[in-house]
Parts: structure tokens; C-alpha cells; sequence
């Protein structure tokens, strides 16, 4: 009996070490967690990236096309269509962050097509999608820009994607498993 009560003391001992390296392990992935998720939102804010804009469909006859950045007007450099910078002449660059206008006049020299336009700054480029078509009727394109007043909206029958971040549950997943591992490595070499 003595000996069962020794071992079974023993055995709450490993347990006991074993229990207090997990919440300790749970604490420190909490800190790398947050730390994870401070440093991904630095990330985000500071990377410039087109605000309005995105994936505009532009029909031919229609007034110009309008984008902006999250950069400010102050860091703004250059503008390229398809990597090829364009003239000054191309374009209204004003504040408001960074808005960029194509002029009418350079979007009729366009065939239909998918162009990219990217918005060049001190803080690095921002890109963004558009389409250029004849009939915005005969358009496989969800998304139209109102140029004139520069506000997105979604058309009939557009597909929205899903929101949210995938990584985080990865990064807890993978903290916890690497903690699991630790705990029973340490656990076996006690024995």
C-alpha cells in the first residue's frame, strides 16, 4: 500500500509540473498570439492598398474613372496602367488620401479588356483591377463604380466572398500543438 501511495504521489508530481507548463505554455501563446495580431493590423494599416476602385467597370462614353488610395497625397509619386507609367496629361491626381482620375479622353484610347492600374507612393504601391467594355450589358463584371461620385456598388446577381481571417485559428491551432508536443516530450524524458 505504501508503495501504490508513493507512486500515485509521484505520478500527481508529474502531473501537477505537467498541468502548471501548460497554463504557462497557454499564457505565453496568448502573449504571441496578440503580439501576432498587433503586429498583422500594423501591417494592414500602413500598406497602402486601392479604397474605392477595385475591379470598376468603365463603358465606353462615360465620364473618367475614378480610384483612391489609402496614401497620403503628400507620398503620392506616379501612376501605371499595366506597369507602363502614364503622363501626367493621363490623369487628375488630388487629394483625399490620394484620388486618382483617368481622363475620358485617355480611357477612349482603351480596347476592351481587364487593365491594372497601380498607384505608386513614398509607402510603396497600391493596385487595383479594371475593366473597359463597349456594353455594360454584355459584362461578366459584378462591380460598377459611379464616377461621379466615386461610391462602389454591387450589381445584380454579384457573388460576395466570405470575410473574416483564416490565420488565426492556423496560428492557435499550430501554437497549441507545438505546446502539446513540448509538454509530452518533457513529460516522457521524467520518467
Amino acid at each position: 500500500m505504501v508503495n501504490a501511495e508513493h507512486e500515485y504521489n509521484a505520478a500527481k508530481g508529474l502531473y501537477d509540473v505537467a498541468k502548471q507548463e501548460y497554463i504557462e505554455a497557454q499564457a505565453t501563446l496568448a502573449v504571441a498570439q496578440q503580439e501576432y495580431e498587433d503586429y498583422l493590423k500594423e501591417l494592414n494599416e500602413n500598406k497602402p492598398v486601392i479604397t474605392v476602385g477595385d475591379k470598376a467597370h468603365w463603358k465606353k462614353g462615360d465620364n473618367g474613372l475614378m480610384f483612391r488610395s489609402n496614401v497620403k497625397h503628400e507620398d503620392f509619386i506616379k501612376v501605371l496602367i499595366n506597369g507602363a507609367e502614364l503622363d501626367k496629361d493621363s490623369y487628375i491626381a488630388s487629394e483625399g488620401s490620394t484620388i486618382i482620375t483617368l481622363k475620358t479622353d485617355y480611357l477612349m484610347t482603351f480596347e476592351d479588356g481587364e487593365y491594372t492600374l497601380t498607384v505608386v507612393s513614398k509607402k510603396g504601391s497600391a493596385t487595383a483591377t479594371f475593366y473597359i467594355s463597349r456594353d455594360k450589358e454584355n459584362t461578366d463584371k459584378d462591380v460598377t463604380v459611379d464616377t461621379n461620385k466615386g461610391n462602389s456598388s454591387v450589381t445584380n446577381n454579384s457573388k460576395v466572398p466570405k470575410t473574416g481571417d483564416p490565420t488565426t485559428g492556423f496560428a492557435l491551432y499550430t501554437g497549441l500543438a507545438a505546446a502539446s508536443g513540448l509538454l509530452i516530450t518533457k513529460f516522457k524524458k521524467r520518467k
